[in-house]
């Protein structure tokens, strides 16, 4: 269990102490979600301030990914994916932020391939149906900004050091 798992396989590890569960869970790359399920408000407090994980809903799984406004991503094996935020400040918009080759990409061919490709993207994640309500509005280039030079403050799962050393 080395790399995160997207798909239906469910890993069962057994522990003695739950403190080997906190030293399992830091031991690795931060995972994207901490998912504890257990009625001991203890156990709770000390998983939540204990671990790093993109998010964390306790008792449930279903209400973490249908948060609104909760960041999410494309295709977390695709490069040129987006980090996308429903609803940003409670405006009806969708907020696409491309890094890495997604970025590369949007400045070689132009932002209305940035668009298409987040298009795409969110048309996968919920239908195609979902393309004739998406209209683009803006698009930046950080990598032109002189007070940015390209910057930005992520790093792919599995690159932990990469994450470190942005949090510097």
């Amino acid at each position: 269990m080395r790399r995160e798992i997207f798909g239906p396989i469910l890993p069962i590890v057994t522990y003695g102490e739950l403190e080997e569960v906190v030293e399992a869970i830091n031991a690795g790359d931060r995972p994207l979600a901490l998912y504890p399920f257990t009625r001991d408000a203890a156990t709770r407090r000390l998983l939540i301030a204990h671990t790093r994980s993109g998010g964390v809903s306790v008792n449930d799984t279903i209400l973490h990914v249908v948060q609104h406004d909760l960041p999410f991503g494309g295709n977390p094996r695709d490069r040129r994916t987006g980090v996308y935020y429903i609803r940003p400040f409670g405006w009806p918009v969708i907020e696409c932020f491309l890094g890495d080759e997604g970025a590369r990409m949007t400045e070689d061919m132009g932002p209305a391939a940035g668009f298409t490709h987040a298009t795409d993207q969110l048309a996968a994640l919920f239908g195609s149906g979902v393309r004739r309500s998406l209209h683009p509005l803006v698009a930046s280039n950080w990598s032109r900004m002189t007070y940015v030079g390209g910057a930005y403050s992520h790093a792919l799962p599995g690159h932990a050091g990469a994450r470190q050393d942005l949090a510097r």
